[in-house]
């Protein structure tokens, strides 16, 4: 994940507490200075509280002018994330197009549907294929196979939506 990424799942309380020093450790990689960053990615488990930790990440943050966005912005740079995961192979075509559905899920109540579910990250095609595994009889891999095809240029399709 980029710094970016670590603050769009925080935002969403994708982050736990104990990651902030890795999520700290990524600013630093990425050529961001920030003192507060730099302690947080350089303390030991246990070392500080979770307040302490939850401090230093948002002094950081506020250091380096970032802001938390709010959960739709949010949503949109995870789905992102998600999808280029999937391209880049990172991330399986059902793992990524899980995660992807669990974001339309969550956000449902800020990105309410308005024709179809999903529609508010532009996610109709991507519900379908990864809900199209459920109707596969068993044993059907090279169904399954031509399915997680299609995701993985669903996925293509919404990492370039993401970027424009």
């Amino acid at each position: 994940m980029t710094l970016d990424e670590y603050i769009a799942a925080f935002a969403l309380g994708r982050v736990l507490t104990s990651e902030l020093p890795k999520a700290a450790m990524q600013a630093l990689e990425e050529g961001y200075d920030s003192v507060d960053l730099a302690a947080l990615a350089g303390s030991q488990p246990g070392e500080l509280s979770p307040s302490e930790l939850d401090d230093l990440w948002r002094r950081g943050l506020r250091h380096l002018n970032k802001t938390v966005p709010g959960r739709a912005e949010a949503g949109r740079l995870l789905r992102r994330y998600y999808a280029t995961s999937v391209v880049s192979g990172a991330l399986a075509p059902r793992a990524g197009a899980a995660a992807i559905v669990h974001l339309a899920t969550e956000l449902s109540d800020v990105l309410p549907s308005r024709e179809y579910a999903g529609d508010g990250l532009g996610l109709a095609r991507l519900l379908g294929l990864y809900y199209s595994h459920d109707d596969v009889p068993f044993g059907d891999e090279c169904a399954h196979v031509e399915i997680d095809s299609e995701l993985k240029a669903e996925c293509e399709r919404l990492m370039r939506e993401g970027a424009a």
